[in-house]
């Protein structure tokens, strides 16, 4: 239930892609921009440079199985 309730948020969270990442393209650069924005806001503090490699590879499993919307679900 958590999962799909999850899941639900996520959907609804990248509906509008643009405004919720501020970009203008959607590559890997913009998935770093939003790491490092989010990634500021979630850990309340700014990412270590470990922290960033793990999300982004995050990111990239997605976008290589889906898209690039699902690599920032």
């Amino acid at each position: 239930q958590y999962l799909a309730t999850a899941n639900a948020i996520a959907t609804r969270a990248t509906a509008s892609l643009a405004t919720l990442t501020g970009c203008t393209t959607e590559d890997e650069a913009c998935a770093r921009s939003v790491i490092e924005r989010l990634g500021r806001r979630a850990y309340r503090r700014p990412l270590t440079s470990e922290e960033s490699a793990s999300l982004l590879e995050v990111y990239r499993t997605g976008a290589t199985l889906e898209d690039h919307r699902t690599g920032i679900q």
